[in-house]
């Protein structure tokens, strides 16, 4: 249950950077390049989240465990970004959405 929620907590705000890109950013005004880049975090991200929330509960095995392992990695992944941008919430987030997944994808092997 709690992959779940983590995973559909990442899938809104992937959804929450396609729709109004600044929302992330911080910035007062998007370019072009901002806006793009929003709409490509949130094309792969948003399938990826559906996938990793729904998946566990219907399958169990290897590939789904590598499928959560990866939601890990990428959430470790912000976790570096938040370390760099010194954003907390960032950093926070991310290390608890990594080891959920992560445990997940044991539980589910």
């Amino acid at each position: 249950m709690l992959n779940t929620l983590a995973a559909l907590l990442s899938v809104g705000f992937a959804a929450a950077a396609g729709a109004k890109p600044a929302s992330m950013s911080g910035s007062t005004t998007t370019s072009a390049a901002e806006r793009f880049y929003a709409y490509m975090y949130a094309a792969r991200a948003v399938p990826l989240g559906l996938v990793a929330a729904v998946l566990p509960w219907f399958e169990r095995g290897t590939a789904v465990a590598w499928l959560l392992f990866v939601a890990a990695a990428i959430q470790l992944i912000d976790v570096a970004i938040g370390v760099w941008r010194k954003e907390k919430g960032l950093m926070g987030g991310g290390a608890v959405l990594a080891v959920i997944h992560a445990v997940a994808g044991f539980a589910v092997l």
